[in-house]
């Protein structure tokens, strides 16, 4: 398949780039976070110089809360002076990029008093004319942008099709819940409303495990861990790799506690911020996309998931992913492990039960 994993930002805005200034027909982009910093100012500058006739961006309503992963509407954010010039930034950007001839719209809104503000659409999704399409977890952010992560490049035509209609029927204001198989690429689109039924293919591939599970995510939580406990006690070796510095602190407690009580070998990511979400089982199934596999991407968050059988692949995500982010992280310690993390997996889940209810209101 002529489908590459680009790792960190340099890697994929190298490739990127080059492709957006090559377009003809279409560019277009979506993402939950762009900001009007320096990572949003290059990606819209360069769709600026394209010669593509269509050019547009679905962003989030989530920045109209949420910047530089500061909650906007809170006293301290009100009388944070840079923060505030970013938004003022992020606003003028996207009038900039109007007037340009690049369309912008908003999905997911935010709902009266932010009572929305978990149900996200969650994807980040590129698509170059007809020939090629981008997935993953990089968001057009500074902070996002120099996280640790990873991007498909898609080059099969099918797919690149699939994707571009999933995103036109987005732009009209439609989620598509579906599951759509491509020969050794299962892509899976969720809708929010229908998550629970369109994840089962992910839970059976863990179910489906015999020896080994390498899952990377910085907020790996239930239903998923639930599997994966199942999986241990069966004698399937679950790894587990992590960010040590990790954005969510309650996260990091959770995922300590968890890997304690659970029996999972626990990798801490060291260095920067890791927002790579990817799992491989048994050194053949391969599952990667946007989804953090936490609650609320089971709940509440619209993702593309891809569930790949492709040999060439699976080897490509073991050389680029699984063995120098093993390598550049530390097993935790027995002290760490003694965390307490019931408090955070307490929280959590009443998070996903006001999420679970939330999601059918108007």
């Amino acid at each position: 398949m002529k489908i590459q994993i680009l790792v960190d930002s340099e890697n994929f805005w190298a490739d990127l780039q080059k492709e957006i200034l090559a377009a003809k027909e279409c560019v277009l982009g979506q993402t939950m976070s762009f900001e009007g910093d320096a990572v949003g100012r290059m990606f819209s500058e360069t769709i600026r110089q394209s010669l593509a006739k269509d050019k547009r961006l679905l962003l989030d309503s989530y920045i109209r809360a949420i910047i530089n992963d500061q909650f906007l509407y809170s006293f301290k954010s009100r009388n944070d002076a840079a923060l505030m010039a970013e938004v003022r930034a992020t606003s003028e950007l996207i009038e900039e990029n109007r007037q340009a001839g690049i369309q912008s719209k908003f999905t997911e809104p935010l709902g009266l008093f932010f009572y929305k503000i978990s149900m996200r659409n969650h994807k980040k999704l590129v698509i170059i004319d007809d020939r090629i399409a981008y997935i993953g977890g990089i968001n057009f952010c500074d902070h996002n942008f120099y996280w640790h992560d990873m991007m498909l490049r898609i080059e099969e035509p099918e797919i690149v099709a699939y994707l571009k209609h999933d995103f036109e029927m987005t732009w009209a204001g439609k989620n598509v819940g579906a599951i759509k198989k491509f020969d050794d690429f299962t892509l899976i689109t969720l809708d929010k409303r229908n998550n629970e039924n369109l994840f089962q293919p992910v839970f059976h591939v863990i179910d489906a495990a015999q020896s080994h599970i390498f899952v990377e995510s910085p907020y790996l939580t239930f239903p998923f861990i639930d599997n994966l406990r199942s999986a241990v006690k069966r004698g399937v070796k679950v790894t587990i790799c992590s960010p040590d510095a990790n954005n969510w602190g309650l996260m990091r407690k959770y995922m300590l506690w968890e890997a304690n009580r659970s029996g999972f070998d626990l990798q801490l990511y060291q260095g920067k911020m890791s927002h790579l979400k990817g799992m491989l089982v048994d050194e053949k199934t391969l599952v990667v996309g946007s989804t953090n596999y936490d609650f609320l991407s089971y709940r509440a968050h619209i993702e593309n998931i891809a569930i790949i059988h492709d040999a060439d692949l699976v080897q490509q995500f073991k050389e680029k992913v699984i063995a120098p982010d093993i390598a550049n992280s530390r097993t935790a310690t027995e002290g760490e492990l003694q965390t307490n993390g019931f408090l955070a997996f307490a929280s959590m889940k009443l998070l996903e039960q006001i999420s679970r209810v939330l999601k059918f209101f108007p």
